[in-house]
């Protein structure tokens, strides 16, 4: 098995939170099934078929939800444990004035979450921290962009990737994750266990966020530094609302 093929299934493995792959591991071998009539079959086939068409709407409508509106209920219901998932990320900006802790949780194939990138990236006095959410659902090549970022962040590339990501993200999906990071120029001399420590990573982060109640991109946590509060927005506009008291 090659390199990719790893990660494909490092990929698939993934998806599946470490509560589910203990389960699945110490599941007992299952007894010898009897064959199931072929009428029995067609007729399991519509239904599960039905099933799967209905949740991929749905969740299709989820994941690409942009609306900047969350109710007050909805807010209050969040358990925001901003420290906790803080704790989990690498700041990628953090200026000395700064009057606000941000984090971003993002999938990086989502097309709102790219303007996102690019505005908060321009603002000062804002400590930002990347909290990848890839909903892969909808969004197949959005996991592995998650940890090919971390693996910058780690090397301390944050800006140049994202400015590639920006730029020739297109290009760059069509390469094999050994090539994208060549591209990007990343150091490669550990590149298999630095692989796997930002993949690992990126599912921390994943399971984090979805425990703390996210379920679309882009959605912005922010910390006033001067009072502690922590509030949600959900689309740019809103952000921008929250911060707008920073110098442009």
């Amino acid at each position: 098995m090659n390199l990719d093929e790893k990660t494909q299934a490092w990929h698939a493995d993934a998806r599946l939170s470490p509560a589910v792959r203990t389960r699945l591991s110490q599941r007992p071998p299952e007894a010898p099934r009897r064959p199931v009539p072929l009428v029995v079959r067609y007729s399991l086939a519509a239904v599960v078929g039905i099933g799967l068409g209905v949740g991929f709407v749905n969740r299709h409508r989820l994941g690409t939800t942009t609306t900047s509106r969350i109710t007050e209920q909805q807010s209050a219901d969040l358990p925001r444990d901003f420290k906790a998932i803080q704790a989990l990320l690498t700041p990628v900006t953090a200026p000395k004035d700064a009057r606000y802790d941000v984090i971003l949780f993002t999938d990086f194939e989502c097309p709102s979450c790219k303007v996102a990138h690019s505005q908060v990236r321009k603002l000062p006095q804002i400590r930002l921290s990347i909290c990848p959410f890839p909903l892969v659902t909808i969004h197949p090549d959005a996991f592995r962009f998650a940890w090919i970022m971390e693996l910058a962040i780690a090397q301390g590339r944050f800006s140049s990737t994202a400015d590639a990501f920006e730029r020739d993200f297109d290009t760059l999906k069509t390469l094999s994750d050994a090539d994208i990071c060549k591209r990007l120029k990343l150091n490669m001399t550990n590149y298999n266990e630095e692989h796997m420590a930002a993949f690992r990573r990126v599912q921390t982060q994943w399971d984090g966020a979805k425990a703390h109640g996210i379920k679309q991109t882009p959605t912005f946590w922010v910390r006033d530094l001067q009072t502690g509060d922590v509030r949600e927005a959900t689309g740019i506009k809103n952000f921008q609302a929250l911060v707008s008291g920073v110098q442009k």
